[in-house]
């Protein structure tokens, strides 16, 4: 796309018509995926294969309206859909279905007409919101439960990927990892689904700049059979950099850096070099809080590498080829890195989990003992691998989202508890909603919503259903879509990870609030003359 210099300057009602536009689009194109009965939407793109998903967030990062003012609302719906997938990793088509509804309940239809001219108080619909949103959120916790069977597990990857063998995969997984298991999901070149299970570990620090990234659809950086380096030290001098540039002549194709910091020169250089092809880095600062030289011993131990620190009296300018580690692959994306496959001796590795667990006997602090107990853990567990394969990269590519989708639902449901699934756990919670209160009035119309487009998307009777579904006092009691049967959503096994509910609908609310309080908009402006320009190859 090429955009004008200048901006087109909107007005408030101007504004909220075409964000209003440009959400509803959006969602009349996804919502048709919610459930176990929906459809997929294929994609067309000018470069690559047509792909088919039911995943709410691919197909919004997909969409590129022509007319830019309803682009605005699409970007709007696709951040807050997309903050919802980083968290919870699921949840993003919900999140679009309830934002769509609240916007709608915001801006009414008559001639573009907005609620404050309507006589209703925004301060009034915000504190609604507010109080409503504690409601509902109290109202889950309430009835949240925690997984408490193999079967659980199963059930939350089955509904999420829609696959039973995914579900069982996944059962089986966690069942021998524990519920902090690092799953990795890739691509695999047969047509089977497999996974195997290495020694590895994960630590919560992305990568320090995104143009490390070799993977901007998943916004991943991958290195294959990567050199490992390991300092406690701050990389920012331009001696630093010489150094590893002279690594670069022993044959290191991909390195991954794990320093307390890299910045100036160094980063600048590294990055250089990695967009001019010349070698794959990714540079992610030292894990943990305090006494961080500990944990990189636990990164270097499981790689091979030794710690370049001062407790080892080794400095940055000491670096030589036989100080780095090595792994079988590293994946790093914004908020984690995931080594798979470290490359360290086996007796140092468990000498150094018996070093953690005799500190865990020593130690009186329960704060510092869980901590211990959670590395020895990521030392002792391993890496899963899930190898997902198609008959068709179309068939791939789709199974490979719903695969990663099942992986953080199941993650999300350990971490937080399970509740009905199917939209029952928002519905029933819309009766805590207080119909004269205006925002909580505006939200107990848009909870309901998941639960009634997966009824719509299941082509049954909506009021028939809700009806049938409303009667009795269990909270639970729902509609299985699969086999036209009503009951106890949770003893049916159609249940859904609590913080994907809670962060669809915490996201849903953010575009609420921002579509209420917005009082005008600057868009950009598509230039036409250019992109035909660039279409005829005369740029």
């Amino acid at each position: 796309m090429s955009y004008k210099k200048y901006k087109e300057l909107l007005n408030k009602k101007e504004a909220q018509k075409y964000i209003k536009s440009g959400i509803n689009k959006a969602t009349d194109l996804i919502s048709p995926t919610l459930g176990v009965k929906g459809n997929r939407v294929f994609i067309d793109r000018e470069f690559g294969d047509i792909e088919g998903s039911d995943d709410g967030i691919t197909i919004l990062k997909e969409i590129e309206l022509e007319d830019t003012r309803e682009q605005l609302g699409v970007k709007i719906l696709k951040e807050a859909s997309a903050k919802t997938n980083d968290k919870e990793g699921d949840g993003t088509t919900s999140t679009a279905v309830i934002a769509n509804e609240l916007v709608n309940q915001i801006i009414e239809d008559d001639e573009d007409v907005i609620i404050i001219d309507g006589g209703r108080d925004i301060v009034k619909i915000k504190n609604g919101f507010k109080s409503g949103f504690d409601k509902v959120i109290k109202f889950i916790n309430e009835h949240k439960i925690d997984i408490t069977s193999d079967n659980q597990i199963a059930n939350i990857a089955k509904i999420s990927s829609n696959s039973e063998e995914v579900g069982n995969m996944l059962m089986e997984i966690f069942k021998k990892l524990g519920k902090d298991a690092v799953v990795n999901v890739e691509s695999s070149d047969s047509t089977e689904t497999t996974h195997e299970i290495t020694e590895g570990m994960s630590f919560e620090r992305g990568y320090i700049s995104e143009a490390f990234m070799t993977n901007p659809d998943k916004e991943e950086a991958v290195l294959e059979n990567p050199k490992v380096l390991v300092t406690d030290y701050r990389i920012q001098d331009i001696d630093d950099i010489q150094v590893i540039i002279d690594l670069l002549k022993h044959k290191v194709n991909d390195l991954l850096i794990v320093a307390d910091d890299v910045n100036g020169i160094p980063l600048r250089t590294l990055i250089i070099n990695k967009l001019r092809g010349n070698i794959r880095t990714v540079a992610v600062k030292s894990p943990g809080f305090g006494n961080q030289t500990d944990y990189l011993k636990d990164i270097a131990t499981l790689t091979g590498a030794t710690l370049i620190s001062n407790s080892n009296q080794l400095a940055i300018k000491d670096i030589k080829p036989e100080h780095l580690g090595k792994a079988i692959k590293v994946v790093v994306n914004k908020t984690s890195t995931v080594i798979i496959g470290g490359e360290g001796k086996k007796e140092d590795i468990d000498a150094r989990i018996l070093a953690l667990k005799n500190r865990i006997e020593d130690e009186t602090s329960e704060y510092e003992k869980s901590k211990l107990k959670e590395r020895v853990g990521k030392m002792l567990n391993g890496v899963c691998t899930i190898k997902v394969g198609g008959v068709t990269g179309m068939e791939a590519k789709d199974r490979n989202a719903k695969v990663e989708d099942a992986v953080n639902a199941v993650k999300s449901a350990l971490k937080d508890g399970i509740v009905a699934g199917g939209g029952i756990a928002l519905m029933r919670a819309s009766i805590v909603l207080d119909d004269k209160d205006p925002g909580e009035a505006i939200l107990k119309e848009a909870i309901v919503k998941p639960f009634e487009q997966i009824l719509i998307n299941a082509n049954v009777d909506l009021g028939a259903i809700t009806t049938r579904v409303v009667l009795g006092d269990n909270v639970n009691q729902g509609y299985d879509v699969s086999n036209d049967k009503i009951g106890d959503m949770i003893e049916m096994g159609i249940i859904d990870p609590a913080g994907v509910v809670k962060t669809a609908l915490e996201n849903a609310l953010s575009i609420a609030k921002m579509v209420l309080t917005g009082c005008g908009a600057l868009t950009l402006i598509r230039d036409k003359d250019k992109e035909d320009i660039n279409k005829l190859g005369l740029d």
